[in-house]
């Protein structure tokens, strides 16, 4: 069964943010980055338990995926057949707290 991937409204902002930051300086660059980050996503349609647990969060598990300096953190298990991206994070920054 292939998963489905949704983008919560936090991670989107977060990924809009990060792509506007780097445009300041090289907007190519930026809307590289941007697509990347979302094609390394996919991934987890096929592979869903492919990140390294990160945390569990009532009955849904917390993963993380890497790519480069950036962390794309999902949510399994409280959509059955989705993978939730949570957050996407510079390395560098503190992991959020999910709720």
């Amino acid at each position: 069964m292939d998963f489905k991937v949704i983008w919560t409204d936090p991670a989107i902002e977060s990924l809009r943010e990060i792509v506007q930051a780097i445009a300041a300086d090289n907007n190519s660059a930026a809307q590289r980055l941007g697509l990347e980050l979302v094609e390394r996503m996919e991934i987890t349609t096929q592979f869903p338990r492919i990140g390294p647990l990160s945390s569990e969060d009532g009955a849904a598990e917390i993963r993380c995926l890497t790519h480069g300096n950036y962390r794309l953190c999902y949510r399994l298990g409280k959509v059955p057949g989705h993978a939730e991206v949570v957050a996407v994070r510079h390395s560098a920054r503190e992991q959020p707290e999910f709720s």
